[in-house]
C-alpha cells in the first residue's frame, strides 16, 4: 500500500489459496476498477478477489472537467472527492481520491488545481501528491477558473461571492458579492472576461470583468441551474442542463438566445472544447463516459454523438 508519499507497506490479502500462480489483474465485474485473479495449483481453484476500494470506483458520476489544449488530456473531478484523468488514447485513471468534495478543476503545467471544500488545492499530475494549497474565506468553493494573467477565481454559492485568488501572494479578494447562487465559472479568452452561471431556479449567464467584478453582459434563461458553460473561441457558447438532459447553444458572443442544441443525454454536466476537431466534450453524470458532439452551434440537424467508455484504474502513487 502506498501512503501517497512513496512509502510502501506490505498488506496480506486473505484467501487461503494453495500453491497460487498465474496471478493477473483485470476488471472482472465491469465496475471500472482492477480485481485480482489467480489459480491454485494443488487445489484446482480459480480465485477472484474483488476490488471494493471506494477510490477505485469514484468516477461513476464525474461532474467537472478541464481539457489540456497542449497534451489533449482530460482531467475531471466529482463530489466523491476524487480527481481523474483520461489520456488521448482512451486510458483513464485516478490521480487522487479521498478528498473533501471536489468541484472546479484547472490544470497548469504538471499541476492540477481543484476546489476541495474551502481550499484551492494543488496536486502533482503524475503522483497525486499535494504540492500546495490556499485556504479561502468562503463557506464552500464551487466553480474555478484561471485568467490570462495567472490569477484564479472561484465562486462561493452559499455566500453569493466571486473570489479572486493569488496563489503566489496567498491574497484573496472578493470582487463581487451580490450574486444569488453562483456555481460554474469560466475565463473566456474571446470575451477576455469571466462567465458565471448564477441562479437558484433558472440560469442567469453573467459576463464579468475580472479586474473589478463589474457586469459586462447578462443573459436571462429558463434553463434549470446546475450545468456548465464553455466557448469555442470564436463567439459560440454551449450550456449544459443536467436536469433536462440537454445542451443549449448561443452565438455571436452570447448576443443570441440560448437554443436547444442536443438532447436525450444522461445528466450532462462538465463541458470542454476540443479545438482540433471542433467538438464539444461532455461529461455525463448518469454514466461513466465521455461524449463528443460535432459542434456547429446551429442546432440538432447535423448532430453526431461519439461515445468513449472510461475504464478507471487506481493510481499506485496515491
Amino acid at each position: 500500500e502506498n501512503d501517497g508519499l512513496q512509502n510502501l507497506t506490505k498488506q496480506w490479502v486473505d484467501g487461503g489459496l494453495s500453491s497460487g500462480f498465474a496471478l493477473n489483474v483485470a476488471d472482472l465485474d465491469g465496475d471500472h476498477d482492477d480485481d485480482v485473479v489467480a489459480i491454485g495449483y494443488n487445489s484446482n481453484t480459480l480465485a477472484w478477489w474483488e476490488n471494493i476500494s471506494p477510490g477505485a470506483v469514484a468516477f461513476d458520476e464525474p461532474k467537472w472537467m478541464f481539457r489540456d489544449k497542449n497534451s489533449k488530456q482530460i482531467f475531471f473531478a466529482n463530489e466523491g472527492g476524487s480527481i481523474g484523468i483520461v489520456e488521448p488514447d482512451g486510458w483513464s485513471g485516478i490521480v487522487r481520491s479521498g478528498l473533501p468534495i471536489c468541484s472546479g478543476i484547472v490544470k497548469e503545467g504538471d499541476e492540477i488545481w481543484v476546489n476541495a471544500g474551502v481550499e484551492l488545492a494543488c496536486f502533482d499530475e503524475y503522483s497525486g501528491i499535494k504540492k500546495d494549497g490556499v485556504r479561502v474565506p468562503a463557506q464552500f468553493l464551487s466553480g474555478l477558473a484561471k485568467s490570462a494573467d495567472g490569477l484564479y477565481y472561484a465562486t462561493d454559492p452559499f455566500s453569493g461571492n466571486l473570489i479572486r485568488i493569488n496563489t503566489i501572494s496567498r491574497e484573496t479578494t472578493t470582487i463581487k458579492s451580490d450574486l444569488t447562487y453562483p456555481q460554474s465559472l469560466r475565463y473566456d479568452e474571446y470575451l477576455e472576461s469571466l462567465i458565471v452561471l448564477d441562479g437558484e431556479v433558472n440560469t442567469r449567464v453573467l459576463v464579468i470583468n475580472p479586474t473589478d467584478g463589474s457586469e459586462v453582459h447578462i443573459v436571462e434563461t429558463e434553463i434549470p441551474v446546475g450545468g456548465d458553460i464553455i466557448g469555442d473561441g470564436i463567439g459560440n457558447y454551449y450550456l449544459s442542463s443536467p436536469q433536462e438532459g440537454t445542451i443549449y447553444s448561443s452565438s455571436n458572443g452570447m448576443n443570441t438566445d440560448f437554443m436547444l442544441y442536443a438532447e436525450n443525454m444522461l445528466q450532462p454536466s462538465g463541458l470542454a472544447w476540443n479545438a482540433e476537431e471542433s467538438k464539444l466534450v461532455v461529461m455525463e453524470t448518469g454514466r461513466p463516459g465521455i461524449t463528443e458532439i460535432e459542434a456547429n452551434a446551429t442546432g440538432l440537424d447535423k448532430l453526431s454523438i461519439l461515445t468513449s467508455e472510461v475504464s478507471v484504474y487506481p493510481n499506485p502513487c496515491s
